[in-house]
């Protein structure tokens, strides 16, 4: 098991202790179906990537026909869950490295949303891209896409707001129009 590429723990078929051993010789069933693992909450930042790696020999004195076979599985329980509770959910800002890590807290809510994507009154093609880019690494990064949320175009100056750019969900797909607000 690794969590971003740093391994935290082997975790055997069977359980461990001298007892399960013991009944496991017996004929016992021994399997380690559950199993918790404490973290520590520095190791868990903005994007993780937990990795479990299997490794299932059969016995050597296993019948042929499961030693030939190549269809031996494993997973993991559709009902297994992460508890992150008790991860720390504070930080010194600004910090630029979790804007790049994951998209947030730089704005209030995850899939921005009441939040204003402000851009030059009249973008470039790059700066249109890279505001895409940008919302598409935030939605992966927060497991949220970003919905609600407003593009401005040009600075507000005196007695002017900018031209918004809104986008609302509707039965057919999108609609998109720009008006002033």
């Amino acid at each position: 098991m690794t969590l971003n590429g740093t391994f935290l723990h082997n975790l055997p078929v069977n359980k461990q202790g001298a007892l399960e051993r013991l009944w496991h010789k017996i004929g016992g069933d021994a399997r380690q179906e559950n199993y918790d693992m404490p973290l520590e909450p520095y190791l868990i930042y903005g994007d993780n990537q937990l990795a479990l790696y299997f490794k299932i020999v059969p016995k050597e004195d296993a019948p042929c026909s499961v030693l030939l076979n190549n269809n031996i599985k494993s997973r993991i329980d559709e009902d297994s869950w992460i508890d992150l509770s008790k991860t720390r959910h504070f930080t010194l800002l600004p910090n630029l490295s979790y804007f790049v890590g994951a998209s947030f807290p730089f704005s209030r809510l995850a899939d921005y949303s009441q939040t204003v994507l402000l851009l030059p009154e009249r973008p470039s093609e790059t700066e249109i891209a890279t505001l895409l880019d940008l919302s598409a690494r935030s939605g992966n990064a927060t497991g949220t896409a970003l919905n609600n949320n407003r593009v401005m175009f040009g600075l507000p100056t005196a007695g002017r707001q900018p031209a918004a750019f809104i986008a609302k969900r509707r039965a057919g797909g999108f609609h998109r129009g720009a008006k002033c607000i």
